[in-house]
């Protein structure tokens, strides 16, 4: 998948939404990802090692801080890659949060999306910029 069609994949996933607003999890939780992307920091984060300053990053942007849904969709809809686990159903947190404890799966950005994002900042800011739109 090129970064036009994950990007195209981005705006076409669905998004949770309270009283008719759409929440900050998902762009927020890419923006993590995004914002972790160089050659100082590996491509893959286990849960135990996310969990908390991404459950952080989604309450400042006025989120719940429950990281473990946006995952389980993302990682569904092949936005973000999973290493270690099935992708368990996406509307259920609280099955996420216990197969996410009890496996402690590795999430990421698909490869070829770090690999382009790493080789050209014009890029990682491009994509930021797309994100920060969401919220």
């Amino acid at each position: 998948m090129n970064l036009d069609n994950w990007l195209g994949e981005i705006s076409n996933c669905k998004r949770g939404s309270i009283n008719g607003l759409d929440r900050p999890h998902q762009p927020t939780t890419l923006l993590w990802f995004v914002d972790q992307c160089s050659f100082d920091n590996p491509r893959l984060h286990l849960w135990t090692d996310l969990r908390v300053p991404l459950n952080k990053s989604i309450q400042l942007q006025g989120g719940a801080g429950n990281c473990q849904s946006p995952l389980a969709v993302l990682t569904r809809s092949k936005i973000l890659e999973i290493s270690g686990e099935e992708i368990p159903e996406t509307g259920n947190a609280s099955i996420a949060l216990k197969l996410f404890n009890s496996s402690n799966p590795s999430f990421g950005l698909p490869q070829n999306i770090w690999n382009f994002l790493i080789k050209e900042p014009n890029n990682k800011g491009r994509v930021q910029i797309f994100l920060q739109n969401f919220l």
